[in-house]
Order: structure tokens, then sequence, then C-alpha cells
């Protein structure tokens, strides 16, 4: 039987001896094993990188009451000519991710109940634009901090007009 003395000695170095542990597993593991990581014992850049490529349907304006943009521009950069875009609704993002989906799934009757929303509601400060659907590829931490787009694909081209 262990004396309080001996159980004291014992849990004051219980601790030392998991972080030794930890500090052993850690250097031997990153260095016998490819990986320069191995969590949860060595992991320097938990959230640092992304998970992979991600893509993501988009609307790209190509010309507003028949005057053509010098540049294509998505719809969120158009904060001048659209309210939405100017306060960065959500919504526009749902309802152009369902249309890109109800294309992809071949749903004519969704996509066109899809495309009036965006152009009834998301394009109403605007009589006529042209614009295409298109598909973003992109890493997104690239994307967050130089706004690179490593790939773009015209899915769709519409034209919208109140007439």
């Amino acid at each position: 039987m262990m004396t309080s003395f001996a159980k004291y000695k014992v849990a004051r170095l219980f601790p030392l001896f998991i972080a030794g542990f930890y500090i052993l597993v850690a250097f031997y593991s990153a260095r016998l094993d490819s990986r320069p990581e191995l969590f949860p014992f060595f992991n320097w850049s938990l959230f640092s990188s992304s998970s992979g490529d991600r893509n993501e349907y988009a609307l790209l304006v190509r010309s507003v009451d028949d005057k053509p943009l010098a540049q294509p521009r998505l719809y969120y950069d158009m904060k001048e000519t659209f309210m939405h875009a100017r306060q960065r609704d959500i919504n526009v993002s749902k309802v152009v991710q369902e249309l890109g989906s109800a294309l992809h799934q071949k749903k004519p009757g969704l996509a066109d109940e899809k495309r009036r929303m965006i152009e009834q509601r998301f394009m109403a400060d605007a009589p006529r634009v042209q614009y295409d659907l298109v598909m973003l590829s992109f890493d997104p931490i690239e994307r967050l901090k130089t706004g690179k787009i490593q790939k773009e694909r015209v899915v769709a081209s519409y034209r919208k007009s109140d007439e």
C-alpha cells in the first residue's frame, strides 16, 4: 500500500510524464511519417489551408441597359448598379446555386422559375441586363486573400428585358 507522500510524488510526476510522452510522440512521428503533422500530437496549421478547391455558381454581368461593360463583372462586384449586391444579400447566392442545380439536374421548369426570381427581384434596378451563369472554381483561402479565381466556365447565357 502506498503512503500519501508516495501518492503525492506520483501525482506530481504524472503531468511531466504525459508532457514528455506527448513531445516524444510528436517528434518521432514527424520523422517517421511523411506527413509534416500528426493530429493531435503535432499540428501547427489546423486552419491555414482549405480542404480543397471549391466550385460555386455565380452571375457574370456583361451589359446593363444595352451598354456593354468594359470587362464582365460578377454580380456582387456591381454595388453601384444593384441594391442586393450593395447589401451582400445571401439570398442572391442561394437562388443562383438553385438555378445552377436545376440546370445540372435538367429541370427546365425549376430553372425558369429561379431565373425569373433573379431577374425580377435581384436585377430589378436595371431594365435590361445581359448576364451569364458561370461555374467558378477557386481555392477559398486564396480567393479571400487575393480574389483569384482559378477557372470560370459559362453554364448558360441570359438576357433580361422588361419590355
